[in-house]
């Protein structure tokens, strides 16, 4: 029997993180439906919105509440009156329950209105306000925010033939009545469109997105409007071309400054990251810039700011020979870059980041969708990532929804206590999309102390995961010239033989901790995965829940968790 002769490289104490699937919520509605924005209050309800079918209609307003166990509270629908296509676009709550919306909606004709709605807690429709541009034409809003008064604020473009499309903003108050509304136009009268909005403490409004710059070109503007809606100032960013394309995407306000991130165009005309930090009288602080290694486009699609005021971009960027990777960056308050944190799927092909959240301990949390050619057919699955503070990756789940097609996280938040929640549109069984809705909780599995590792390349990683089929379990086994001698499966949970190196390679157990499967080290040899087909060692189908598989070769062992939905 032939024991291990491989050299000692360190000793460490393994503390493996994982996340744990609280549960997942997928509302099939009456046809297709999708969710595009998501929130959390403080006692743990969760509220979703974007787009649903409805019996006799195209396609309506969709906001559903879930409470904390993820079971459905309400659901509403709402048609603009033209039995056609209706979206929300963003979501809003404050602190007694009540939930608005907007998006963009068709009430007779072909063309959209912005249509802003406020649920109480209780989903009892408490007013619909709809804004219909002078010209009669296309109308959509981006973004909403309401305020500790109950002040209701939308942001999006309303089109002309004369101007093209203008960025419009809109205040209401409690009651759902207009109280301003600002228009701004590029001085040649062309295409304007704002993407996101934030507020301050006194009322302030601050609008960004992008302008005609003349020429075809667009630069990085930003907006801030007084409480009553007076523009206080504009600030344009023309990058390193004049005749390029620079867009913002994303805006926040904190601790008296605005950060806007997008993208910009470089001398190669490829665009980068771009994240601007501005003071309260519109003056550049500082901008920051981030080329991928694969020197083609990149980017920024979302950002966060955390309490210390470091701020966090993420979205898609090229990475060398391996298509789009999420790229999630951190900055300091000054500007300065922390670390800058790539994720390249099993398949290295597409996978873009939409949606980023921080939590109080500085962790940051990305999603979005990676492209996966395996088990099933080539397809998108939503993508969630946990970073430290220090931008290690601490664990990735990937949601291949039921129908094994394309699955898109739009949506992120983390509250108070440290669940992860996301939302998004995953086409099911039935060919169309569904909600589905996720909800994480982040644990610390601290394995035992003192192993000894052989080398550090081991690995461990699980796709897709969930899983309903099957899922690929995928290692990285450096070729030491070590081996292990093949075990004696008891399935019942013990492990046969005698020497105290001799342990089986893969093991799969369940929560309660009883071995259901294991596979041995000459197996792990032959590839650099094996597939399971949620089945035990003696290919009974086992019950939907969590279990738990092992990497285990001589005195390392690395832990991954599963979750099996029928």
């Amino acid at each position: 029997m032939k024991g291990f002769a491989c050299v000692v490289l360190m000793l460490f104490t393994a503390l493996a993180n994982a996340q744990t699937v609280e549960w997942i919520n997928q509302y099939p509605g009456y046809g297709p439906s999708g969710a595009r924005d998501i929130a959390v209050d403080n006692a743990g309800n969760v509220y979703v919105a974007g787009w649903g079918a409805y019996p006799d209609r195209s396609r309506d307003f969709l906001t559903i509440k879930y409470d904390d166990s993820g079971d459905t509270i309400w659901v509403r629908y709402y048609d603009g009156g033209a039995n056609f296509y209706d979206d929300i676009y963003a979501l809003a709550i404050n602190d007694m329950g009540n939930v608005y919306v907007t998006g963009r909606s068709i009430a007779s004709g072909n063309h959209y209105d912005i249509a802003t709605i406020k649920y109480n807690s209780a989903g009892v429709e408490q007013w619909v306000a709809r804004y219909a541009g002078a010209y009669g034409d296309d109308d959509e809003a981006y973004d909403i925010a309401v305020d500790d008064s109950g002040y209701v604020y939308v942001t999006g473009f309303t089109y002309s033939l004369s101007t093209g499309s203008d960025w419009i903003t809109i205040k209401y108050d409690d009651a759902g009545d207009t109280v301003w509304t600002a228009r701004y136009d590029d001085p040649d009268n062309s295409s304007d469109v704002p993407n996101a909005l934030a507020l301050d403490d006194a009322g302030n409004v601050y609008v960004t997105g992008y302008a005609y710059a003349g020429t075809e070109w667009f630069n990085i503007t930003t907006i801030k409007y007084d409480a009553a809606g007076i523009e206080d100032w504009v600030a344009s960013y023309n990058g390193l071309l004049s005749s390029a394309d620079d867009k913002a995407y994303d805006i926040k306000w904190h601790g008296g400054y605005i950060y806007v991130t997008g993208q910009s165009e470089n001398t190669n005309y490829d665009a980068d990251y771009l994240t601007i930090k501005y003071n309260s009288l519109g003056d550049t602080v500082w901008t920051a810039r981030y080329d991928g290694p694969g020197g083609s486009d990149d980017e920024a699609l979302a950002l966060a700011v955390g309490d210390d005021g470091n701020v966090y971009v993420t979205g898609e960027s090229f990475g060398l020979n391996t298509n789009n990777d999420y790229a999630t960056i951190k900055y300091t308050n000054a500007g300065v870059l922390e670390w800058t944190s790539r994720f390249n799927g099993t398949d290295s092909l597409a996978d873009e980041a939409n949606a980023i959240a921080v939590d109080d301990l500085g962790n940051v949390y990305v999603t979005g969708r990676s492209y996966a050619s395996e088990p099933y057919t080539p397809e998108f699955d939503y993508l969630t990532v946990k970073y430290d503070a220090s931008g290690n990756e601490q664990w990735n789940s990937r949601y291949d929804g039921t129908g094994h097609t394309q699955d898109e996280a739009h949506a992120i938040t983390v509250d108070n206590v440290g669940y992860v929640y996301i939302t998004g549109e995953s086409i099911g069984t039935t060919s169309y999309e569904d909600v589905v809705t996720i909800k994480y909780a982040t644990t610390g599995i601290e394995e035992e102390a003192g192993y000894t590792i052989q080398d550090v390349g081991y690995r461990l990683a699980v796709a897709p995961n969930p899983f309903h089929y099957q899922t690929k379990i995928r290692f990285t086994i450096p070729d030491t010239g070590c081996m292990i001698e093949e075990a004696n499966q008891d399935i019942s949970g013990s492990v046969g033989g005698t020497s105290e190196y001799q342990k089986p390679g893969l093991t799969i157990y369940d929560a309660t901790g009883r071995l259901v499967k294991q596979w041995n080290y000459p197996a792990m040899r032959i590839s650099d995965h094996i597939s399971w087909d949620g089945t035990d060692g003696y290919a009974r189908k086992l019950p939907s829940g969590v279990y738990f598989v092992k990497l285990e070769i001589a005195d390392y062992q690395e832990t991954r968790q599963l979750l099996l939905i029928r």
